[in-house]
């Protein structure tokens, strides 16, 4: 998966508003900029060529070379720039051409020709630039130069400070865009931890989303949420009818059934192969009333009014558990499995045993009907500084795969489905534990690697 199907909404949009805002930001400041480096050179231009009017308003005809001379330093030394100036006179061919004001200027009016329709015109020596001016009156022809060094001194500092201004704000805009991605994600954050904690409340009275936020959209995805969520209440409350109604309807049918195939097996005329398929047939019965059986207590155990007959007294939990390894002893001798019981965790519970003990001998069962001949079920206990204890059921069975763990709770599921009529069971085991464990707050957690084996965790709260 790329990086930028990783990255959250909230980062996503104030990545969005920071780079939309730096661009814009951008083409601002490269406008501004150019804005203003031509005024400032039109600006420039204009005082330059008002000091040249001034210089040659000030010029006779009978003005000679010590008259420009003057001017020329006074007004060489005038402005933020020394400015060299040269003088021709179109009537005088011995006064030519003379130059004053700074060496580099005087050298450059001095070893260049210019045209003065062609000016004004940067002319780059070395590292630095000169602009080269020109203004005639009358005989007099005057060309001006001067360095560009402090305007570019100052176009440089303009585009720094646009550069940290860039910088600040598009870190500016950011932490903006992450506070807006925040309040406009709230109503939607607030969605999904109610509808996070519907999916937590399982066995419980169903609940709806909130529609009464203040975004409009966010109420019609929850209106709509919710049509779904009741019509899926709905079909299952009708599933679960129909499955605890075909139950009960098929209890007394299978339960006649079974005593009338075990009359027949009792007859001693039975013919060898009449008494085989007797036998099949009675097993298969026998798996059905343990379907049936398993079916409605689910459905009992899932009613909201489902009420426990049992007393709440306090029992020890190792026992518990020793107790279920027993029930389990002639199935795990019969595979040769390796039973290990590690717990010790001298913690006594009061909640009602029979249905822990169900929890518990559910897991232990799917694990020895999941385990090859001559594995190993390791039982283990912990307990946690948050007033928890877990015992831990791990075994060297077939394991499951990554994808189906979601799915090992649900009615009839089997970790291979090429084997499920060999391997026994209704099915139904972990989902009736889960079920239970779900109602005294106790927590399963299972964790597997196809053909690694499996662990499951019960914690139990103290």
């Amino acid at each position: 998966m790329s990086a930028a199907k990783v990255i959250g909404f909230r980062v996503r949009t104030a990545l969005y508003i920071a780079v939309t805002f730096s661009f814009l930001l951008s083409v601002y400041f490269i406008i501004s900029f150019f804005s203003v480096k031509d005024a400032l050179t039109t600006r420039n231009d204009e005082e330059v060529y008002s000091q040249l009017e001034s210089v040659l308003s000030r010029l006779t005809v009978r003005s000679d070379n010590g008259d420009f001379q003057s001017l020329a330093k006074e007004y060489s030394t005038t402005g933020e720039a020394p400015m060299g100036l040269g003088l021709i006179r179109s009537d005088k061919p011995s006064l030519h051409y003379q130059t004053f004001g700074p060496q580099h200027s005087r050298q450059l009016l001095d070893s260049h020709a210019f045209n003065p329709a062609q000016l004004p015109l940067d002319i780059h020596v070395g590292n630095e630039t000169y602009r080269i001016f020109s203004r005639s009156k009358g005989v007099f022809t005057i060309f001006a130069s001067i360095s560009t060094l402090t305007f570019q001194e100052v176009t440089e500092a303009m585009v720094s400070r646009y550069l940290i201004l860039l910088a600040t704000g598009a870190f500016v805009s950011f932490l903006v865009g992450l506070f807006t991605a925040d309040r406009a994600l709230k109503p939607l954050l607030l969605l999904i931890a109610s509808a996070q904690r519907i999916k937590e409340q399982q066995g419980e009275a169903p609940s709806l989303l909130p529609t009464h936020t203040r975004t409009i959209e966010i109420n019609k995805l929850a209106i709509v949420i919710n049509e779904i969520l009741q019509e899926r209440d709905r079909n299952i409350a009708a599933l679960k009818d129909f499955t605890a109604d075909a139950a009960h309807e098929l209890r007394t049918p299978l339960t006649i059934l079974k005593g009338e195939l075990e009359v027949d097996l009792r007859t001693k005329l039975l013919h060898d192969n009449d008494r085989v398929s007797l036998e099949s047939n009675l097993e298969e019965v026998q798996r059905l009333i343990h379907i049936v059986e398993d079916l409605l207590f689910l459905a009992r155990s899932e009613q909201p009014t489902y009420s426990e007959s049992q007393e709440f007294v306090s029992w020890s939990l190792d026992q518990l558990v020793v107790d279920s390894c027993n029930r389990l002893k002639p199935v795990i001798e019969s595979k040769q499995i390796t039973l290990t019981n590690k717990c010790n965790t001298n913690t006594h519970l009061i909640l009602p045993r029979l249905n822990i003990e169900r929890i518990i001998y559910n897991i232990l069962l799917n694990a020895t009907q999941y385990t090859p001949h001559l594995g190993e079920i390791m039982i283990d206990s912990e307990q946690t500084t948050d007033r928890t204890v877990e015992i831990i059921i791990s075994d060297t069975g077939i394991g499951i795969s990554p994808e189906d763990l979601p799915f090992i709770f649900d009615r009839f599921w089997r970790a291979d489905k090429s084997r499920s009529r060999h391997a026994g069971g209704t099915g139904l085991g972990l989902t009736i534990a889960n079920t239970l464990a779900h109602q005294y707050g106790i927590k399963l957690i299972c964790e597997s690697k196809s053909g690694s084996g499996t662990t499951m965790r019960c914690i139990f709260p103290l």
